[in-house]
């Protein structure tokens, strides 16, 4: 098999900066010369699964597959080899993998966290605290393993039993905006004194705003003061009860008075996404997009107000 690590460093490049798109077209010129290459089957199936394209990821995710070592015997490869199954919709395979890493280094949270990722998104999550709770008793009082226990425990509606974890977490990493995100999101479910739950909302608000970059100065609106602009940011513009909340302020707004600019944050759009967009003043899909850069977008579109469809849950 042709060597084409001198081709690939520069993919390799191009990915650390952030350029995905540029990054994928090589690798699509590399794949069409060396079809069965896997080095660069596996990086484009990344690099199109980070694009949100996850059919085109798992084809190319398959035929990397094909080339491995149907025994992987390091952690290493063991970990390469269950991001690349997962890649390919092969649940079975990437757990089986993710396991035996396991079995190796049973100290490593990390490996830990693969296997209860997985579990999680194959559906069986009652299989994955199990999991989750197997690493902590290998590495005690982990935060990530904390973490991963406590967000399956909320889906599995032990919300009881999730918060004394989520605020483990928070005392382990209270600079973390992430955990008291969690936090504060587990305790809207739960039976708490309001005080707590509004504290733990400020500091989690107060965590991402001084980790905010600062913006420029917001120019002047093109359009003038009239009519207003309602921005609505979401990843639920979709098939989703979101939309079907939203969709008749969409319909019925006087576009005299109030023009709604829609942000649109899910990778993939569908017959209700484009229906949307029809009745949106401004419509911006801005898939995996860096927060700065969807702030600067929305101030570019001179929006007055800024509504925040998604609230505490991710996207």
């Amino acid at each position: 098999m042709k060597d084409l690590t001198a081709q690939i460093e520069p993919v390799r490049a191009l990915i650390r900066e952030g350029q995905l798109a540029r990054a994928r077209d090589a690798l699509m010129l590399l794949a069409r010369r060396e079809p069965g290459h896997p080095a660069v089957n596996a990086l484009l199936a990344r690099t199109l699964y980070e694009l949100g394209e996850p059919t085109k990821a798992a084809h190319y995710a398959s035929r990397a597959l094909a080339a491995v070592n149907p025994n992987p015997s390091t952690v290493r490869d063991l970990g390469d080899a269950s991001d690349l199954a997962a890649l390919a919709g092969d649940a079975d395979r990437a757990i089986a993998w993710a396991r035996r890493a396991i079995d190796l280094e049973p100290g490593n949270p990390s490996l830990h966290a693969r296997a209860v990722y997985l579990l999680t998104k194959a559906g069986s999550l009652l299989e994955a605290c199990r999991q989750a709770e197997a690493g902590l008793a290998s590495v005690p009082g982990d935060p990530l393993l904390s973490s991963l226990l406590a967000g399956t425990l909320q889906r599995t509606a032990r919300i009881e039993d999730a918060i004394p974890l989520f605020r483990r977490v928070t005392e382990a990493r209270p600079d973390d905006a992430y955990a008291w995100h969690t936090l504060a999101t587990a305790l809207n479910y739960a039976e708490t004194e309001p005080a707590e739950t509004l504290a733990v909302h400020r500091r989690a608000g107060g965590l991402v705003e001084r980790a905010a970059e600062p913006l420029p100065a917001r120019p002047a609106d093109p359009c003038g003061s009239s009519p207003l602009r309602v921005g609505l940011l979401s990843p639920d513009l979709r098939a989703h009860s979101v939309a079907r909340f939203i969709e008749p302020a969409l319909e019925h707004a006087d576009p005299s008075r109030v023009r709604y600019c829609c942000y649109f944050t899910h990778p993939y759009p569908d017959a209700v996404s484009a229906r949307l967009a029809t009745r949106a003043a401004v419509w911006r899909h801005l898939p995996k997009t860096a927060p700065k850069k969807i702030a600067e977008t929305i101030r570019a579109d001179g929006v007055g107000i800024l509504v925040d469809l998604c609230g505490l849950f991710d996207g």
